[in-house]
């Protein structure tokens, strides 16, 4: 199986990649600004979610999306910016996603619940609205903040969801 993971650079993307990794996945991980060159055995590939094709994981199993502006004060000084990425070009990669077949996970966020005063609250809650009312093969799921602390469970809990091949929509 051949995982897509949008965002493998990230805060929750980097452990992330590495327990899939050595879970011995085949895991197609991309980065944006942060490629973690210095890190060992680092295979990430530059992809660029506000600009780059939508088809960048069409020969994946299954995709997982990370990726986001997740900086709240970023989010609250740059709200074009962050629509465009965290809202726009994010569903329509979900739309392509789902039109494909290819089942997706999508990591939102506790904001999405508890912080709707926030714009990336508000951001993350518009794009799970619209996957549960558009889109098939697509689930996501709420992580509260993360750290090293409990970033490895979230792993686990993620990897469990991956091997039940997500054919409906998953809310953990």
């Amino acid at each position: 199986m051949k995982i897509g993971l949008c965002g493998a650079s990230g805060r929750i993307g980097w452990p992330l990649y590495n327990f899939l990794k050595a879970k011995r996945h085949k895991v197609l991980g991309t980065y944006c600004y942060n490629s973690r060159s210095n890190a060992i055995g680092n295979s990430l590939v530059k992809y660029d979610l506000r600009e780059d094709t939508l088809d960048f994981f069409d020969k994946c199993d299954y995709v997982i999306l990370a990726s986001a502006y997740c900086n709240t004060p970023f989010c609250e000084q740059n709200k074009i910016e962050a629509y465009w990425l965290n809202v726009y070009r994010t569903e329509e990669l979900l739309t392509h996603l789902s039109e494909k077949g290819i089942p997706t996970l999508f990591i939102s966020s506790i904001a999405a619940k508890v912080n709707l005063d926030t714009t990336y609250g508000k951001y993350k809650r518009q794009v799970e609205k619209y996957m549960e009312e558009n889109l098939v093969g697509v689930g996501y799921i709420r992580p509260g903040k993360t750290n090293q602390d409990n970033v490895q469970q979230l792993c686990e809990e993620i990897h469990v969801i991956l091997k039940s091949g997500l054919r409906k929509k998953a809310k953990v």
